[in-house]
């Protein structure tokens, strides 16, 4: 009979059927990264021992979170390399199929059909329905070896119904997206198994982001929705302040928003002229040059009707409040524009006009169905933005017109978010034109500032100061205070961790004006992967990219984008080579700006941004009058 041998070194596999006969097809030799890009690789040898039929063959560890596995379906024998949860989820499978989702004021509940098909035979110890690693309820699942048909599936009878106390959920301050999950205890791994649930299909993917269940309860937002693959997810938060008013509750209750939606959409394709909706950040900022775009678009155009909206609570609302056709956040007003607007001209997502994660569906799909012209916020030139972000085709952020600052940048985005070259307006970003070029000189002040990225696979840790992006902000501030005035340093929070760093010793550091501001006076900026630094070099700034993390952040978002001499900055990926360039670029507290930046990091940055005419919001007025939107 034959047999199947396996053994492995540093860099190869080899896979050796030993039988009287052979032939060249008996060995295989296979190099370990090989295996790895392709994650599941089907071999050339086949099992015609039945001994080896549906088995583990091979399992070994090759690094601290990989391992290889060989393995059989049937007579056919495959090789992986992954993480161990990933491949017990290729050997064993959870198969289930969802009736209903419900969410009370007291419960979330789930019924469904479910079982388990463990062909290998691997040791389950225990089997639990999950959202959160706090509330969990065990689950008796039938195991199989194989799987069921639909009919099948119906007439075992293997159906459950589960629920949640929605006060657990909300006592336990994990992640604010929290998926359905089955995990399984397979080998003392825990093993999580996403829930879905199908649906109609939609015209637009986004629409699955749309709430399914909602309700406000003991002062917290909760809702369930579906990912684009129909997971199932709870997503909670804490009330924001005009979601408790009365105003609030009734303009956005089920009903009004039911009728303003129908409403609105009828409007919208009748009305003579184009009602165009401008904001910025949040709809609560003045600072990405927006409103200046606002403000000629109004005074120059006879052909549509253009409204800003901005929160009356914002610190900028007061500078602009008398302006006309600026429109209060909130107000009756704005919600009925909103609703039969035909176009967003705006430097943010549509999330941003209202509650992020809002538990109003039907604003919601409103803001998705509108035509958004995308202005930006930032030059997109170092996140690889094409896994996570929301500007991506068929994402809400989806634009018919994105703007770009150079022919790089506009490869770029044509690249990532599948946009065409004719999409793409190459006109600089609007907020340059209130920014002056290259003020900032030897003279300037000695201000070093600090803005690390979110990362959005940290947002489900449960101890923030656990994140990396806690660990190298006080890593930064520790090495910086010992060479340069405390005063002088400034550390602006990302808008998603700010609240979390609040509740760390780090609360009375933190940077709490406006983001520009800082900039404007911002001698020596040190970030990991954000686009500010653009920002920061067009003013006269050098800039530091600290990137301890690279190979982690690489893997959940996709290689960044700058090749390695388009950095317009020093990169180091440690703590030791940052106290090298540290100490070379500040002398005696000082900033020497000769030795942050030179002449070559010039050179690239003007073929990334291209403009620093000041003119960049007429280019963008111009093309919006040829394609007819103002």
């Amino acid at each position: 009979m034959s047999e199947i041998k396996i053994n492995r070194d540093e860099n190869y596999i080899y896979i050796q059927k030993e039988r009287t006969r052979k032939t060249e097809n008996d060995t295989e030799k296979l190099d370990l990264n090989f295996v790895r890009a392709e994650k599941k690789l089907k071999l050339n040898i086949k099992a015609t021992n039945k001994d080896y039929y549906n088995k583990i063959i091979f399992l070994d560890k090759i690094s601290e979170e990989e391992y290889i596995c060989v393995y059989s379906e049937e007579n056919i024998l495959y090789v992986t390399i992954d993480t161990i949860e990933e491949i017990y989820k290729e050997l064993v499978k959870v198969l289930y199929k969802v009736i209903k989702v419900s969410l009370t004021r007291k419960y979330v509940k789930v019924l469904f059909f479910a079982y388990i098909v463990n062909p290998y035979k691997l040791k389950i110890d225990k089997i639990t329905f999950n959202i959160d690693s706090k509330n969990e309820k065990e689950l008796k699942l039938i195991q199989r070896k194989r799987k069921l048909s639909k009919v099948q599936l119906l007439k075992s009878g293997q159906l459950y119904n589960v629920k949640i106390k929605l006060a657990d959920l909300l006592n336990s301050d994990e992640a604010i997206n929290n998926y359905f999950s089955t995990n399984l205890k397979i080998n003392d791994v825990i093993v999580p198994y996403k829930m879905a649930m199908k649906a109609k299909k939609h015209k637009k993917s986004v629409y699955y982001n749309l709430p399914i269940k909602s309700k406000y309860t003991k002062n917290s937002a909760v809702h369930i929705r579906r990912t684009i693959f129909g997971n199932l997810i709870l997503v909670k938060r804490p009330m924001e302040y005009p979601e408790q008013t009365l105003k609030f509750r009734i303009l956005e209750s089920k009903l009004v928003s039911f009728f303003m939606y129908h409403i609105g959409k009828i409007l919208a394709k009748h009305q003579r002229k184009n009602v165009n909706i401008f904001y910025e950040k949040f709809a609560s900022k003045v600072e990405e040059g927006v409103f200046e775009l606002f403000k000629k678009c109004k005074a120059e155009s006879k052909k549509s009707k253009n409204y800003f909206v901005i929160d009356k609570n914002s610190e900028d609302y007061a500078k602009i409040k008398n302006e006309k056709n600026v429109v209060k956040k909130y107000s009756f007003k704005y919600y009925w524009l909103i609703y039969k607007a035909n176009y967003f001209i705006a430097s943010e997502a549509p999330s941003h006009l209202n509650i992020l994660r809002s538990n109003n569906k039907y604003f919601r799909k409103a803001t998705y169905d509108k035509k958004l012209i995308f202005l930006q916020h930032g030059i997109i030139y170092m996140k690889n933005l094409g896994l996570n972000s929301s500007f991506k085709k068929g994402k809400e952020g989806e634009s018919i017109l994105f703007l770009a600052s150079s022919e790089k940048e506009r490869d770029v985005i044509v690249d990532m978010l599948d946009y065409s070259e004719e999409e793409i307006m190459k006109t600089g970003l609007l907020m340059y034109d209130a920014i002056k070029y290259k003020h900032i000189n030897e003279e300037s002040k000695d201000i070093v500032t600090v803005m690390l990225t979110w990362k959005p696979y940290e947002e489900s840790l449960f101890d923030f100061k656990e994140s990396s992006y806690y660990k190298y902000t006080i890593d930064l501030y520790n090495m910086l205070k010992e060479k340069i005035d405390t005063k002088n340093i400034r550390i602006i929070p990302h808008p998603k961790a700010k609240a979390m760093l609040m509740q760390t010793d780090l609360k009375d550091l933190l940077w709490d004006g406006k983001i520009s501001e800082v900039l404007e006076e911002t001698k020596l900026l040190i970030t990991d992967y954000s686009s500010i630094c653009y920002n920061a070099f067009y003013q006269g700034a050098g800039v530091i990219f600290y990137q301890p993390d690279l190979e982690k952040y690489e893997e959940e978002n996709g290689k960044l984008i700058p090749n390695d001499d388009e950095y317009i900055g020093y990169r180091v990926l440690n703590n030791n080579d940052l106290e090298k360039v540290l100490d070379k670029i500040i002398e005696n507290k000082k900033i020497k700006l000769s030795e942050a930046r030179t002449k070559e990091q010039e050179k690239i940055y003007e073929t990334i941004n291209e403009f620093h005419d000041g003119k960049n919001t007429e280019r963008v007025l111009k093309k919006l009058k040829e394609e007819k939107i103002i």
